[in-house]
């Protein structure tokens, strides 16, 4: 998927050539008249369609979700763009959710609390690169999932993908 900024460019070219395709069949029917509002609905259409399917091209088609979820709810971590960088993602909140743990161990091993043990078990429940089979419930587990998205836009024209 390109970036923002690399878009910019190929929409602002093709946006523009929609917009002078849209004019320029319009002034070779003499204009847009009020008076032919077949001609000027027609056209209209087309630079619709035309932008729709523009947009449609630059927006992502599907996404990956990034979150944390225990027996009391979830949170999500991060929205991307790519399975690479979802999974880059879950495992930089792994590793936050493994060092503080670990500092939990520490702290309560100094109290003496026997609390300590299930942090370890946590810590080991996690340890793996699979995440697929990270099994740490009822405590945190990152998780990942693939979803499509769906805009606003799509939703108000009834558009297909």
């Amino acid at each position: 998927m390109p970036n923002q900024e690399s878009v910019k460019p190929v929409v602002n070219e093709k946006l523009m050539k929609i917009i002078d395709k849209v004019w320029n069949n319009g002034q070779s029917c003499g204009g847009l008249s009020p008076y032919n509002p077949k001609q000027a609905n027609n056209v209209k259409k087309q630079a619709h369609d035309q932008i729709i399917e523009l947009f449609r091209e630059c927006l992502p088609k599907k996404v990956w979700v990034v979150g944390i979820g225990d027996c009391e709810g979830n949170r999500i971590v991060a929205i991307c763009t790519t399975k690479e960088l979802a999974e880059k993602e879950l495992f930089k909140a792994r590793d936050e959710l493994v060092k503080d743990w670990k500092e939990s161990v520490e702290r309560l091993k100094k109290e003496k609390d026997d609390f300590a043990d299930t942090y370890k078990e946590m810590i080991e429940a996690l340890s793996g690169n699979d995440y697929e089979k990270w099994d740490n419930y009822p405590h945190d587990v990152p998780y990942l999932y693939e979803t499509e998205v769906i805009t606003e836009a799509e939703k108000k024209i009834g558009g297909e993908r």
